[in-house]
């Protein structure tokens, strides 16, 4: 063995060591005692991308003019509320994206180059196995001491519900014979949640497997996991709907059927409409952005009428008072606290996406990109580190091509 080769061989462990703890370590997204919002996850981000930036120091230009776009952005944005609002802005946001994208760029290319399709497949499988026992055991502990529900390692129920689709969806791409039964077990942990995103993730991941079984081999094959996943399929939805006061996620899905989840989409609908609002309050607000993170805090100190949404959810209001209110919706952070170069930027990279897989006729990321983006219209994905991870193998799905394995070193 050369020393060339020992030395991506090397590089390749270390790599998926960092990425197998960046998928674990992005389930704990529950603030420390003591340290404000900030969560394990946060530090596992900090870690792995500065331990990338030893292992793989390649600051290509793309990445070098990305990071300087955003930080020009985030300088502009800040400058701005700061002579206009008299609003300091949210520094350790703004880092937190950097940091992101910086993981997001060297990561990537260090899978790339040094990443067998067989070792990333054993690293998946080893991360997934080691989150579904995370996950359970915290969904044990919480029913245990008396929880209606849980929200496992996360703090909020849908945050997990996001990711844990996710995985189960990395499930069905990356491993084997045993995907179907790992991607099952994680969508019954999903349903513990109780959150509504699990309707909307289930019939997407329904006809990924589906497509998956089409491309096995034999009829009989075929023929034996299509009725398996009809079985579990119907015994799920027949357990769940005799169980519905205990899972409580029919009451869920039907957010008429009570005031306080009736309130919660309404609350929802509003900030986008307020986000809107803000964003073409004047013109510096359209050109330069609230700043990162700082949607609520600009929000009330402009000249807006905000009373409705005060009436339907005061507690949001009291939170952007004491400047920890969060907009709830990726898409509409970046409308409203980014400069307009950056929207402009955000949504050519989510048309590309789409419009390169429809061209390599990869539907099963579609499949799974459709119910994302439309998750994160409702929630603020982006300041959590398993955003960055989720986009991440978007990008190296976006780019394999036929549904081949990504290009690495021979195995």
């Amino acid at each position: 063995m050369t020393y060339s080769t020992a030395s991506k061989s090397n590089k390749q462990f270390i790599i998926l060591t960092l990425l197998s703890l960046s998928i674990i370590g992005a389930l704990f997204t529950e603030s420390i005692d003591g340290l404000g919002k900030l969560s394990i996850s946060n530090v596992i981000q900090l870690l792995t991308t500065t331990s990338l930036i030893f292992v793989n120091p390649r600051f290509s230009r793309t990445l070098i003019k990305t990071i300087l776009f955003v930080i020009t952005c985030a300088v502009v944005s800040h400058i701005y509320v700061a002579v206009e609002y008299g609003y300091q802005g949210k520094i350790f946001v703004t880092l937190h994206i950097i940091t992101g994208l910086v993981f997001f760029f060297l990561m990537a290319d260090g899978l790339q180059r040094y990443s067998s399709q067989a070792a990333l497949k054993k690293c998946i499988l080893i991360s997934i196995l080691v989150s579904i026992s995370i996950l359970t055991l915290s969904a044990a502990l919480d029913f245990k001491n008396g929880l209606p529900r849980t929200s496992f390692t996360f703090d909020d129920k849908s945050h997990a519900s996001i990711y844990i689709c996710f995985l189960s969806f990395l499930s069905l791409h990356y491993l084997g014979a045993s995907r179907y039964l790992i991607s099952s077990l994680l969508i019954i942990l999903c349903f513990f949640s109780v959150s509504r995103l699990v309707a909307v993730f289930i019939p997407f991941l329904l006809v990924i497997a589906v497509m998956q079984i089409i491309k096995e081999g034999s009829l009989l094959k075929k023929v034996l996991l299509t009725l398996m996943l009809l079985t579990s399929t119907i015994i799920a939805v027949n357990y769940i709907y005799k169980n519905s006061e205990k899972i409580q996620l029919l009451e869920r899905i039907d957010s008429t059927s009570t005031v306080s989840s009736s309130d919660s989409t309404s609350a929802h609908i509003l900030l986008l409409k307020y986000a809107t609002i803000l964003k073409f309050d004047s013109i510096p607000n359209f050109l330069f952005g609230v700043s990162p993170g700082s949607f609520a805090d600009i929000l009330i100190r402009s000249d807006i009428d905000y009373s409705n949404l005060a009436s339907i959810d005061p507690a949001f209001i009291d939170n952007a008072r004491n400047s920890t209110a969060p907009i709830h919706s990726t898409h509409a952070a970046v409308l409203v606290e980014a400069p307009f170069p950056a929207l402009v930027v955000y949504i050519a990279i989510i048309i590309s996406i789409v419009v390169k897989n429809i061209r390599r006729k990869n539907y099963e990321l579609l499949l799974f990109g459709a119910p994302f983006f439309i998750s994160i219209m409702f929630y603020s994905a982006h300041n959590k580190f398993y955003f960055f991870v989720v986009l991440l193998f978007i990008l190296l799905l976006s780019n394999e091509k036929n549904s081949q394995p990504i290009k690495g070193i021979s195995k």
